[in-house]
């Protein structure tokens, strides 16, 4: 019952706005505002009678504020993480469609050459690729 008001004003806000991670830094602000009023509380020797002291809530309820704590440092580090993959995944985004360019360059002139050899009468046969060889591909764009 220690936060009763404060779960209703949550219930009262926008939906967009009720994220996990708002409700997060919102309990963690009305817990940080909860141990000011007990330290309040404390100093004031006429106000130990109207004190709630439940040692397990308040144990719980500092469990629940230490995991959300690390939660959030949790986070910040998956995020930037994230954005050094990011900015990795895009660095070899360009150097795969570089390599693309040349290979298709490279097999555009591997068939000009092969054009030539069988216009020049070698006997070299083109289109069909020798034991152990792979057909070049033309296309690799569904790679990227």
């Amino acid at each position: 019952a220690c936060f009763n008001d404060s779960l209703k004003a949550w219930r009262r806000k926008a939906q967009p706005d009720k994220t996990y991670a708002n409700f997060q830094t919102y309990m963690v602000d009305e817990y940080d505002d909860y141990l000011e009023d007990q330290n309040a509380e404390v100093l004031n020797p006429y106000a130990q009678a109207n004190m709630v002291s439940d040692d397990a809530t308040l144990s719980t309820l500092t469990e629940i504020h230490d995991r959300i704590v690390k939660d959030r440092d949790t986070l910040t580090s998956m995020q930037q993480v994230n954005s050094v993959l990011s900015t990795e995944n895009a660095t070899l985004r360009d150097k795969v469609q570089s390599l693309e360019k040349r290979m298709n360059t490279a097999f555009q002139k591997l068939g000009t050459l092969e054009e030539k050899l069988k216009s020049q009468g070698t006997g070299a046969k083109t289109g069909t690729p020798r034991v152990g060889q792979r057909q070049p591909r033309k296309n690799f764009s569904k790679y990227t």
